[in-house]
């Protein structure tokens, strides 16, 4: 494979590369440059069985890639957090019963993943981890049955919960508008600031609600109910 030495190839004697440096003779071979560090090396080069320019961690073409450029242009980030996870056999039935003088939180058990590029969330709790600290934008839907129209201040909203901060997806009064218990989705976008460990979940609250509010999985799908988180900006 050819590569640059540890002595570099001159076009004078100051010390500067020459305008124009060919690395490889145009041959189907692949071609890299090898950054080797202390701890962890790198990698820039062509990965000539997919014509794609790939910069990744390692010494091994095409191991670990953290970035690659198509023959078409595109910009591929493989390990960039996103996920989007979806109910597909969790439920919860009757979730709580509350009063004026206390709430009812029930974590939205999203237990499978559509997608996870860095696997950075967690199924057994329905838990997002952001592997690193940056601008996440996060978007749930959420959608409860058998809202209750009886109680004067009866109240449900949901909620996406980080380690330090807390967005609500709006409050609903069934008794407001409906005369039988009916049911309601809840949907928001948020762009929440995160430290790395900080965590993220959906969940839903009751104030002053008898334990009939359901929420139903959704089996094979379309999903009612799911969460997005993807890092836009560190």
């Amino acid at each position: 494979m050819p590569f640059l030495g540890s002595t570099p190839v001159l076009s004078s004697g100051d010390g500067n590369f020459g305008s124009t440096i060919t690395i490889g003779d145009g041959t189907a071979e692949d071609i890299m440059i090898k950054f080797d560090g202390n701890a962890v090396d790198y990698h820039i080069g062509l990965d000539d069985s997919t014509d794609k320019l790939t910069i990744g961690k390692g010494s091994t073409l095409g191991t670990t890639t953290a970035m690659s450029i198509d023959a078409d242009g595109h910009i591929l980030e493989p390990l960039q957090p996103a996920c989007l996870a979806v109910s597909n056999s969790g439920s919860l039935t009757n979730m709580g019963t509350s009063s004026a003088s206390n709430f009812v939180n029930n974590t939205i058990p999203l237990d499978t993943e559509l997608y996870d590029r860095n696997g950075d969330y967690d199924t057994s709790n329905y838990t997002f981890t952001a592997p690193v600290a940056g601008k996440y934008e996060v978007t749930g839907f959420c959608k409860l049955e058998q809202l209750d129209t009886s109680g004067s201040t009866a109240q449900n909203w949901g909620e996406l919960i980080s380690t330090d901060q807390t967005s609500s997806m709006g409050m609903f009064l069934a008794r407001d508008r409906y005369s039988v218990d009916t049911n309601f989705t809840y949907e928001k976008t948020t762009l929440f600031e995160l430290d790395s460990g900080d965590t993220i979940i959906m969940r839903v609250k009751h104030y002053n609600v008898p334990n009939q509010t359901d929420f139903s999985a959704d089996g094979s799908g379309p999903y009612n109910s799911w969460l997005n988180v993807r890092l836009v900006s560190t």
